[in-house]
């Protein structure tokens, strides 16, 4: 009985974080769609990995009192940390025509935007 109560939990807790994570993204999504400028996009987006990251830490007790180890929560939480990193690194928005670009080639950088031509300010 108590291996079934610790699997609810751990679900109860999944969901939360599913739902709460779901809603602060899309209300990001769409506040970088509706924004006009660039800059305003890319710290947007910033905001929005920095929410989800502290929303992230904040479900760690829950998780913690539904069962799960502390090793696999460091390991979600380095793998969560690397991705938004990533996401960081390998994504901007184009100054001239405000659309997200993202580069998925790490090898190469990209200078100009793909869509208008016109040059980064922060080559990817």
């Amino acid at each position: 009985m108590a291996a079934t109560d610790t699997a609810n939990a751990i679900n109860e807790v999944a969901h939360r974080l599913g739902l709460v994570s779901f809603a602060i993204s899309a209300g990001f999504v769409a506040a970088i769609y509706l924004s006009r400028k660039a800059a305003r996009r890319r710290l947007l987006l910033r905001v929005q990995i920095g929410v989800l990251l502290v929303v992230f830490l904040w479900f760690i007790p829950p998780f913690m009192q539904a069962g799960y180890r502390a090793i696999d929560i460091a390991c979600m939480l380095g793998a969560t940390t690397f991705i938004f990193g990533l996401t960081l690194r390998f994504s901007t928005f184009c100054e001239s025509c405000n659309r997200a670009i993202t580069n998925n080639q790490p090898w190469t950088r990209l200078r100009q935007c793909p869509h208008c031509g016109a040059q980064l300010t922060r080559p990817l």
